[in-house]
C-alpha cells in the first residue's frame, strides 16, 4: 500500500517508467524532466539489476500511458518502447552497489 501511495505522490504523467518485459521484476520512475538517452540506459540497467537479471528487453513508456489493474504491482502499458541490454555496464554496477536505498 505505502508503494502505491508513493507512487501516486510523487510520479508526474510525464515522468518515465521503466520495467522488464515479460518478468515481474521491479518498477524504476525517473523523476527528471528532459531525459536524455545515457539516463534511459542507466535506468534500464538499474531495472534489470533490481530484478536480479544481467540483460533482456526494459519496457519504458511515460507514466500517463499506464493503467492500473486490481492486482498490486500489476500494471497495463497502453504504448510503449523496448531497450535491450545484452550484459549491464561496469559502470551501472557500481553506482547501483554503492547507492543509499530508502
Amino acid at each position: 500500500e505505502f508503494r502505491r501511495v508513493l507512487f501516486r505522490s510523487i510520479a508526474r504523467k510525464d515522468d518515465e517508467f521503466f520495467h522488464i518485459e515479460n518478468y515481474h521484476g521491479s518498477h524504476v520512475v525517473i523523476l527528471k524532466e528532459n531525459i536524455n538517452d545515457n539516463d534511459r540506459l542507466l535506468a534500464a540497467e538499474i531495472t534489470l539489476l533490481l530484478s536480479k537479471k544481467d540483460n533482456g528487453n526494459i519496457q519504458t513508456t511515460k507514466i500517463k500511458n499506464l493503467r492500473k489493474t486490481d492486482k498490486l504491482g500489476k500494471l497495463i502499458l497502453k504504448s510503449y518502447k523496448l531497450i535491450h541490454i545484452s550484459k549491464v555496464r561496469d559502470e551501472a554496477i557500481e553506482l547501483f552497489n554503492n547507492v543509499s536505498r530508502f
